[in-house]
């Protein structure tokens, strides 16, 4: 069975009903940082057993199942992605593939918004995928968007953010 960490599973266990298999994934990307994309299927299940106390185990698991997409571009929010045999993500292959810990916020934006037709990514998914994919905090994140802003290289609409029409 897959090692869980104690800090994580109180952080779960803390969101009660609002735990859902999204966020749990989330949870367990940032926590578990791995060569590989994604997490394992059996790293889920491991903290789903875990939590089986606290929250509807088997509905949890099932989510998981359901939600979960091979598609290596990005489907829609809420979707799970299956990133090689057993792993799972929040975020597509192809995310995986194109980011990492040196790929600068504007490339994180280019990337994401790729398939947005000019919407803007949001924010919180901008955060949520610096912090997975290129290791960065959430303050970090929202204070680079902030200064990018200011620099004219991102442009800020409502909660959302794309490059500036400059970029």
């Amino acid at each position: 069975m897959e090692r869980v960490n104690d800090d994580v599973l109180l952080e779960a266990a803390s969101l009660g009903g609002n735990l859902d298999a999204v966020t749990l994934v989330s949870l367990l990307e940032r926590a578990h940082e791995t060569e590989d994309a994604g997490v394992s299927r059996a790293l889920v299940d491991a903290y789903v057993v875990e939590l089986a106390e606290s929250l509807d185990a088997e509905a949890l698991r099932s989510a998981v199942g359901e939600r979960l997409t091979n598609s290596p571009r990005w489907v829609a929010e809420g979707a799970l992605y299956e990133v090689a045999n057993g792993r799972v993500s929040r975020f597509p292959r192809e995310w995986h593939d194109d980011l990492d810990e040196g790929s600068r916020l504007v490339a994180f934006v280019r990337v994401l918004g790729a398939n947005r037709d000019g919407e803007g990514v949001p924010l919180e998914l901008l955060v949520a995928a610096a912090a997975a994919l290129g290791g960065r905090g959430e303050d970090e994140t929202r204070s680079a968007v902030a200064e990018l802003a200011a620099d004219g290289v991102l442009a800020r609409a409502d909660d959302s953010v794309r490059l500036a029409e400059s970029s």
